[in-house]
């Protein structure tokens, strides 16, 4: 029951359907500079931001709200007009995932339609290393529904109690899932899975023991009838970012070659680099001398992008195999399809 004033207020189906809609409605915030945006950016847990850069008309649609409210992205909602897209160097009309994670910014040209914009943020606008949480089950949701159809999963043990310990060997696994997310952005979607914070059975679906984390899995087209996952055989490197991150790189490398390939993206997508000012947080980009990551920098440290192309393994050092060759020595096994969750 609605009462105002003390009486009771009696909908009609239509305008009751109308006042929720427009009670839950997503709103966009209007900025009209970089330095603004950049606020907004920092501002947002994840950095992200679904820019729109419309026209007077395709504003006053809504195009863009509407096609939020149905990708529901992680990222704050903002409109600008032609000056704005100006100073970002970014074309008119479109729309923009702005990102201050290290990956260029990625861009819709053109937006005609409002199912062009939500494939558009569906595909682009999620962290750059998706949290998995029995706390957020959304987060799930758009890691599988993501179009790349292709996702690594970082299994991890960040911390037990109390909840703001973190264990180096987290620390040093984050940060090169980070770098390699960078590398392979628009080719597979990066997830971090933290035993702690969700079920502990659920590892097992992967073929996973506590004790061999850090570990990581590649599951490609999850749920159909050719699914593929390639797992590491033993933890990764704990001893340094640079050499998980290269294990790291030799496992999505392979899975790309070996998994059929993936369609070209839509007309009228493409990237474009950040301008001065969306740096990433330092907390995020820095190792100590010795490659082993740190919380918030400090003396010592270089930015995670140092060695950011250096060379992977190569593809002999990396090796298929079936789940029943447990005596092979290879670091890396291809899960079949007889290996799907159960």
């Amino acid at each position: 029951m609605l009462y105002k004033d003390g009486v009771e207020v009696t909908f009609e189906p239509t305008s009751f359907v109308s006042w929720l809609r427009n009670s839950v409605a997503v709103r966009a915030v209007a900025v009209d500079s970089a330095g603004a945006l950049a606020r907004l950016a920092e501002a947002q847990p994840h950095g992200l931001v679904a820019l729109g850069l419309l026209t007077g008309a395709q504003i006053g649609s809504q195009l863009l709200e509407t096609a939020v409210r149905l990708a529901q992205p992680p990222a704050a909602i903002a409109v600008g007009g032609a000056r704005l897209a100006s100073a970002l160097g970014a074309p008119f009309p479109s729309v923009v995932v702005v990102r201050r994670d290290g990956r260029p910014w990625a861009v819709l040209d053109d937006p005609r339609s409002r199912a062009s914009v939500e494939a558009f943020l569906r595909a682009h606008a999620l962290p750059l290393l998706v949290p998995l949480t029995a706390a957020e089950p959304a987060f799930r949701r758009l890691v599988r529904a993501h179009p790349v159809r292709l996702e690594v999963l970082l299994f991890h043990r960040a911390h037990e109690l109390p909840p703001t310990i973190v264990t180096e060997e987290s620390k040093d696994a984050l940060a090169a899932a980070r770098q390699s997310a960078v590398r392979f952005g628009g080719r597979a979607v990066f997830a971090a899975f933290d035993f702690f914070a969700n079920d502990p059975d659920e590892i097992t679906m992967y073929s996973l023991k506590p004790e061999t984390l850090p570990a990581a899995v590649v599951v490609s087209n999850r749920g159909a009838v050719d699914e593929k996952r390639w797992a590491s055989k033993a933890p990764l490197p704990a001893d340094s970012v640079r050499e998980a991150r290269a294990a790291l790189d030799a496992l999505v490398e392979t899975a790309l070659r070996e998994r059929a390939p993936s369609p070209p993206p839509p007309a009228g997508w493409s990237e474009l680099t950040p301008p001065p000012g969306f740096e990433p947080p330092p907390e995020r980009v820095a190792v100590d001398a010795s490659g082993r990551a740190t919380a918030g920098g400090g003396a010592g440290a270089v930015p995670l992008e140092v060695g950011l192309d250096a060379a992977a393994p190569s593809g002999e050092d990396v090796v298929s195999m079936d789940d029943d060759d447990d005596d092979d020595a290879s670091e890396w096994r291809r899960f079949g399809d007889e290996d799907e969750d159960e």
